[in-house]
């Protein structure tokens, strides 16, 4: 829980803007064509994503991070089975990014 206590200290809205950060880097190497660098940042956000859901202020969104993990997964590593886009990705983590 220590390695967590940093993230656990931050407001929800900047967890999920440094995930949005994260996932934007994922769609930026995506669109150049580099999906193994696209995979990392998507990885890293999952990461985190499935840190503050261990964040007990967090407790009513598990449901939220966990279709959040499962939409990441599907449209960067896996089939796309969702049809999500770039763009329905980038602008629900974007929100975020611009109440910081």
């Amino acid at each position: 829980m220590d390695s967590f206590s940093k993230w656990f200290e931050m407001p929800l809205k900047v967890q999920l803007g440094n995930i949005g950060s994260e996932v934007n880097r994922a769609i930026h190497f995506r669109q150049k064509n580099e999906p193994e660098k696209a995979a990392r940042y998507c990885k890293k956000a999952i990461e985190f994503l499935k840190i503050i859901k261990m964040d007990p202020k967090n407790v009513h969104r598990q449901k939220e991070f966990d279709e959040a993990i499962l939409e990441l997964e599907d449209h960067f590593l896996e089939k796309n089975i969702y049809n999500t886009s770039d763009e329905t990705i980038q602008r629900y983590y974007d929100a975020f990014l611009q109440k910081l």
